[in-house]
C-alpha cells in the first residue's frame, strides 16, 4: 500500500470520463437556448425603443415616428421637427438620448416578412416589389398605431423549418406581444 496522499491514475480517469459525459449533455442543452436568448433580446430591444417613443412622445407632445431600414437591420426614433417639407408633410429628425438607446440593430437571423401598419403591409406597398423602410407613428398621447410585424428567425427552426415570430403592437402601452406563429390583421 503507497501511504502518500493523492489519486491515483485510475481515479483520473473515471474522474475525466464522468466529466466528459456530463459536458456531452450539458452543452447541447446551452447551444440549443442561443436562439431563443437572442430571439427573446432581440424582442426587449424592440419593446425598449418603442416605449421610449411612447414616453418622449408624451413628454414633448410631438408627434414621434418609430422606423425600420430592413436593408440596415436598424431601428430608430424621429421626432417631429414642427416645419413641414415642400409636399406639405410634417419633417421628423432623429432624437438622440444618452441614458436611452433611441437606435437599435438585430442580427441577421432576423427576417421580416411583413409589416401590416393599420391593417396594410408596408413592406409589399408598391407593386409587390419589399420596401426597404417603413415607419409607425406614435401619437403626443401616448397612442400607436396598430402594428404586427412577422419575423422568421433562421437560427431557431421547428421541423427543418425556420421558426416564424409573430409580434402586434399594442397600440395603448406600445409593447409587442409575442405570438409562434405569423399574424393577420
Amino acid at each position: 500500500m503507497n501511504s502518500k496522499p493523492g489519486f491515483g491514475l485510475l481515479e483520473v480517469i473515471i474522474a475525466i470520463a464522468i466529466l466528459g459525459l456530463a459536458m456531452a449533455v450539458v452543452i447541447p442543452n446551452f447551444r440549443g437556448r442561443q436562439p431563443k436568448y437572442e430571439r427573446e433580446q432581440f424582442i426587449a430591444r424592440l419593446n425598449g425603443l418603442a416605449q421610449f417613443a411612447r414616453k418622449s412622445a408624451i413628454m414633448t407632445t410631438k408627434i414621434h415616428k418609430v422606423a425600420f431600414d430592413f436593408s440596415k437591420r436598424e431601428a430608430w426614433i424621429e421626432a417631429a421637427t414642427g416645419q413641414k417639407s415642400k409636399e406639405g408633410e410634417a419633417e421628423f429628425a432623429p432624437i438622440k438620448s444618452s441614458s436611452t438607446r433611441a437606435r437599435i440593430s438585430w442580427p441577421e437571423q432576423f427576417s421580416f416578412k411583413n409589416f401590416y401598419i393599420e391593417g396594410f403591409d408596408e413592406m409589399s406597398r408598391f407593386s409587390g416589389r419589399a420596401t426597404q423602410e417603413v415607419w409607425f407613428f406614435v401619437m403626443p398621447e401616448g397612442l400607436a398605431q396598430e402594428v404586427i410585424a412577422n419575423v422568421v428567425d433562421t437560427k431557431d427552426r421547428i421541423d427543418k423549418k425556420p421558426r416564424q415570430i409573430g409580434l402586434v403592437l399594442n397600440p395603448f402601452n406600445a409593447q409587442f406581444k409575442i405570438y409562434d406563429a405569423f399574424q393577420k390583421p
